[in-house]
């Protein structure tokens, strides 16, 4: 049987639905469900990446998720689909809404997901997450789409 373009941009939106849902609903195993063995991160937090033996793991997003007082919310807007055979790349703009020691955070920023095949399924084999600087060298996270 032979994947259509249609099939495969249903795989990507549907992967990223589902990230999108386990980050919301603060699962480490429905966000790690998503990712490539191999994944790499290089996220808005520390450690500068993410991959090989400082990898996201069930303890690392509960550590992190657990932090999180409340719900969190997260949306992926204006995203762009480059889509092959066994290839995928997206970049979006996402917000994230976090409460931690009761400070309130939201902020967009900026996201890109590549994302292969594997054995017939779709996984994230890495991640991308930016905010723009200002001149004065500080994150301009007050920015909004």
């Amino acid at each position: 049987m032979s994947i259509t373009h249609s099939e495969n941009a249903s795989g990507i939106s549907d992967l990223v639905a589902t990230r999108a849902d386990a980050l919301r609903s603060k699962s480490p195993t429905g966000t790690l469900s998503t990712q490539a063995p191999d994944f790499v991160q290089y996220g808005l937090g520390g450690p500068l990446q993410l991959a090989g033996d400082t990898a996201m793991d069930v303890a690392y997003l509960e550590q992190a998720f657990g932090g999180f007082e409340g719900p969190v919310d997260y949306e992926v807007v204006d995203q762009h689909e480059l889509i092959g055979e066994d290839v995928a790349v997206t970049y979006s703009l996402a917000r994230i809404g976090y409460t931690v020691a009761g400070k309130r955070t939201d902020m967009w920023f900026r996201k890109t997901l590549a994302m292969a095949k594997i054995d017939g399924a779709w996984a994230i084999v890495h991640e991308h997450e930016s905010v723009p600087m200002t001149p004065e060298g500080t994150a301009a996270t007050d920015l909004r789409p």
